[in-house]
């Protein structure tokens, strides 16, 4: 593989190389890049595109970026051409044919052009012409995805959702400097119901840990497409509001624009990978302890072992390891998971009420390891499920077994955001080393359906509505939260958070959204060109019923393809002001229910 991350490499120092920015190599290697590079550009689809180059020197690299820009041809059969903030300056063509003229201009390759926003004419060398629209994106930094080959099918087919494929990355900030470039070891696809959109999700693990845009050194990131959030700021709301609460390892994100081999895929948001490790859940890294006692991967890869039958209570799935650390106390890290996606997992347990739990890390884990987690789990739930809080068997109450302000402030979260997935999966929670440690809630993660988002699926539960409670609600395959309301000092601390918390900066949340969404709004205009034109030209409607980009909207409007600038403009804020909306009414039903000083106490019937 290195081979070929040396190609990819060699590619985008060929590009700077062909055009002014030299770079420090050998002769063999130079004359190697630059035929790679002719091939490349040759065997490109379409008979026009354009390189950024950024000739600053940065530290740590080589002398300066260059990066391509492909026009996209709608369905229509005509080209966008979408170019971000950070490449404002001007752009380098590159032709594939000669011949070609721009607004009457001939191109030549290597011409330098300031290509200003709006409609233009492209000239072909058969003399037919095609339409070329410009369009801009906000302040936003730029990712520059290059994979090996420049395979699509990473967003293109199913069956190449985890497999992955190498490549080589350029992220640039938002006026045009370098914040990095270097090669991935893996780019892939993510997501469960957000996988059925067109515009995919993805994760990308880089070849050493990086520090991204400010935020903590790591290998692996989300890009979360919000392809299904119209207003394209739930989940950036609610880890902005999992914050205000205090929840540790609430992962940051960035919005940028990605491109992935030249072309243009959306607007993004670069995440933070939920995992053990600085910046994120610091807590003993218990996987790395497995490694290290493991080397030999082949003693324990796929040699999985069920504890106990899943059809007669509790049970677990793990793996044979060799060898186990003498401290199995922690680090865990734990996710609730539907059971029906769990028969397909083999690192988890179920609980005696029929819980699914997912042992995210370490993983794979060894049986001594799942014994103690699954066990520690059931003291828990037994707590809970008793009058008293405490565990019959331990004598452990609950509140000694999970840190109360942390979980409050999860269930608090999950409550007001009226999250469709508060008890089925993307719940996390994390142990520490130590017998006595608690378990802690967090981080927060997974806010598509959430904050008044459409989600026709739930019958039962209004899930648009500010109104009414969800996260407490007992139901078939929903009991985590219901346990934990059921207990009086849980219902009190959550009530504290609210107006200790939550309502003091409601205001600054509301002012950070419409702050956020204004940065947004010119890159929302070109994710929207770019996903709701493909979408209505195809005639497809939004997966599994939800919405989506190219569906219509809450107000009947026809898809994005119909719409101008102006029209999706009033859309997108129209999106953003029902979010606000409903911040300030959940907050409203919340107060009203959870009166401040409230002891918790129910009254009877409740």
């Amino acid at each position: 593989m290195q081979s070929r991350l040396r190609r990819i490499l060699l590619l985008a120092a060929a590009l700077a190389a062909l055009f002014g920015l030299a770079l420090p190599m050998d002769q063999a290697a130079r004359a190697e890049a630059v035929c790679l590079a002719a091939d490349s550009l040759t065997a490109a689809p379409g008979e026009l595109g354009f390189l950024y180059l950024e000739p600053e020197r940065q530290p740590g690299v080589s002398q300066g970026a260059a990066v391509r820009l492909r026009p996209w041809r709608s369905p229509q059969g005509e080209w966008v051409l979408f170019v971000p903030a950070a490449c404002s300056g001007p752009l380098t063509v590159l032709v594939t044919r000669e011949g070609a003229a721009l607004d009457g201009q001939p191109l030549e390759t290597g011409l330098r052009l300031e290509l200003a926003d709006g409609e233009h004419t492209v000239t072909l060398p058969s003399g037919r012409q095609r339409g070329l629209t410009v369009l801009r994106g906000g302040a936003l930094g730029a990712v520059f995805l290059e994979t090996e080959g420049g395979s699509f099918d990473l967003v293109e087919k199913d069956e190449a959702k985890y497999t992955g494929m190498p490549g080589a990355v350029t992220f640039l900030r938002a006026d045009g400097s370098l914040e990095y470039a270097g090669a991935f070891e893996q780019l892939r696809g993510r997501g469960n119901t957000t996988w059925a959109a067109a515009k995919k999700p993805m994760q990308l693990r880089l070849a050493f840990p990086q520090a991204l845009y400010g935020m903590a050194r790591a290998k692996s990131w989300v890009l979360l497409a919000n392809a299904l959030d119209p207003s394209y700021l739930r989940s950036d709301t609610a880890f902005a509001l999992a914050g205000t609460l205090g929840l540790a390892g609430t992962p940051q994100s960035r919005f940028v624009e990605v491109y992935l081999n030249g072309e243009y895929r959306g607007c993004y948001q670069l995440c933070e990978k939920v995992g053990i490790g600085p910046g994120r859940v610091e807590i003993a890294d218990l996987e790395a302890q497995n490694e290290q006692l493991n080397p030999t991967r082949t003693l324990w890869q796929n040699a999985v072992v069920q504890l106990g039958r899943p059809d007669e209570g509790p049970s677990a799935r793990c793996t044979g390891l060799a060898n186990e650390p003498e401290d199995v106390t922690g680090g865990y890290l734990l996710e609730l998971e539907m059971d029906y996606r769990y028969k397909y997992q083999d690192n988890g347990f179920v609980s005696e009420l029929g819980q699914c739990v997912l042992i995210k890390s370490p993983d794979p884990a060894g049986r001594a390891e799942t014994r103690y987690i699954a066990g520690r789990y059931q003291q828990l739930e037994n707590a809970l499920n008793a009058p008293d809080g405490v565990d019959p068997e331990s004598g452990l109450s609950f509140t000694e077994l999970a840190d109360l302000g942390s979980f409050a402030g999860k269930y608090l979260l999950e409550e007001f955001c009226k999250n469709v997935d508060a008890n089925g999966s993307s719940q996390y929670f994390y142990k520490p080393a130590g017998q006595s440690s608690p378990f802690y809630a967090g981080p927060a993660w997974d806010y598509d359906f959430a904050l008044g988002s459409e989600y026709p699926q739930l019958e039962e539960y209004d899930i648009s509505s500010a109104q009414g409670f969800y996260a407490n609600q007992q139901r078939p395959g929903a009991s985590f939260w219901p346990r934990f309301y059921g207990q009086q000092a849980f219902r009190q601390e959550a009530a504290r958070q609210l107006h200790e918390r939550l309502l003091p900066r409601l205001e600054d949340l509301c002012g950070r959204l419409r702050s956020q969404a204004d940065r947004l709004c010119p890159s929302v205009l070109m994710d929207r060109r770019r996903w709701a034109g493909a979408a209505a030209a195809s005639g497809e409607d939004g997966e599994d019923g939800g919405t989506q980009p190219g569906d219509p909207g809450p107000d009947g409007q026809s898809p994005g393809l119909l719409r101008t600038p102006a029209e999706e403009r009033e859309a997108f804020y129209k999106e953003v002001d029902r979010l606000e909306e409903f911040l300030h009414q959940r907050a409203g039903f919340l107060a009203a229910e959870w009166p401040e000083g409230w002891d918790g106490a129910l009254a009877a019937g409740e």
